[in-house]
């Protein structure tokens, strides 16, 4: 994908609103079989919603991830939370940048992502 009326060279730069995000997160954290589910991965393990961001995280990734200054990654995208150095390259943040054609967790995730 090459648009740059949408400012993207890879992936969608639309985000979910604050509102949506929060509610799909309250409601994978009142689940205790999807949390108990996450926590038991030995590494990292992240649910990202339609949009790629963040909505859900083990505590592998919480130790990994929440170094920022609210110490918050949901809303996140993963490059975001990584804290890539292409992350804020383009105005639609993580995934449309020009080397995000070449990252494994942005093909990755363009992939795999379904509606939570």
């Amino acid at each position: 994908m090459f648009v740059l009326e949408n400012k993207t060279y890879f992936d969608s730069p639309q985000r979910s609103t604050l509102q949506e995000i929060e509610l799909r997160s309250n409601k994978i954290s009142k689940n205790p079989i999807i949390i108990q589910l996450l926590d038991s991965f030995p590494d990292l393990a992240l649910i990202l919603d339609c949009n790629r961001e963040i909505v859900a995280f083990n505590k592998n990734a919480e130790e990994l991830l929440c170094h920022n200054e609210n110490g918050e990654i949901i809303g996140q995208r993963l490059g975001e939370a990584l804290q890539c150095i292409h992350a804020d390259e383009m105005s639609g943040g993580c995934g449309t940048s020009i080397f995000c054609a070449n990252c494994g967790a942005g093909k990755s995730s363009k992939k795999h992502i379904t509606e939570v």
